[in-house]
């Protein structure tokens, strides 16, 4: 299933697409559910998110039935969406939005993410991959990006799409991060039998810097890009 920062951002376009509201986004948790922090400090998409894991007793309907009406009685603009087997609620309020993804879980009961994003802060934004001294392949596209700053470490994750094939992209990280001063570098290729192509992952060090890549060709070569620092 996709993650919650994914989901999120299908929300997110999904009320963006409709008017606004001047109102302040929900703050309250819905009634029936409890919640454990999954992340905070978080940026996608320029918005600093926190995300909650939530569980319920009850079922599905139930409980986004009884959230929706909350919500627009409140005076929210509200989504409902379906994605990925996701039952999908959204509020948009005039500096935010919150997001409530739910599956049904065992005969009864409901289980998802509660997300709040607002406008990022200048700190979240400013962790980029330049600015951890990890190199992008030219003419790369990004996808998605997200970036985080907690318990004590400030990090980046990035889906990018390169035409260079995955040889190429190999020996152009190989090469850079040698040439940034980054250690312990290692590549390891694993083929795929199955797809009939194979994944080439890298990991290296500088510092208290640590980057992960992994490169698989799927039409143009798709890369996931992690960097850590601990500050």
């Amino acid at each position: 299933m996709p993650s919650p920062f994914s989901l999120l951002l299908l929300a997110l376009g999904c009320c963006l697409a409709a008017p606004g509201s001047t109102l302040p986004c929900p703050t309250d948790i819905p009634p029936g559910l409890s919640t454990v922090p999954v992340a905070g400090n978080i940026a996608s998409a320029g918005l600093g998110l926190d995300i909650r894991q939530v569980q319920g007793k009850e079922d599905l309907a139930t409980i986004l039935d009884r959230t929706e009406q909350q919500w627009r009685a409140a005076g929210h603009a509200v989504r409902r969406d379906t994605a990925a087997g996701w039952q999908v609620l959204s509020a948009l309020g005039g500096d935010c939005l919150v997001t409530m993804q739910l599956v049904a879980q065992g005969s009864s009961g409901s289980f998802g993410y509660l997300s709040r994003g607002r406008k990022a802060t200048a700190a979240l934004r400013a962790i980029t991959p330049a600015a951890l001294g990890v190199p992008l392949p030219p003419g790369s596209k990004l996808a998605s990006s997200v970036a985080s700053n907690d318990d004590g470490r400030r990090g980046v994750t990035m889906a990018l799409h390169s035409s260079m094939p995955v040889p190429q992209l190999r020996q152009f990280y190989m090469q850079q991060l040698a040439a940034g001063g980054w250690r312990a570098t290692r590549a390891h290729d694993i083929d795929d039998r199955q797809r009939g192509a194979g994944m080439t992952f890298i990991t290296a060090q500088r510092d208290r810097r640590q980057i992960s890549i992994v490169i698989w060709p799927d039409g143009p070569s798709q890369i996931i890009l992690t960097a850590v620092e601990a500050l």
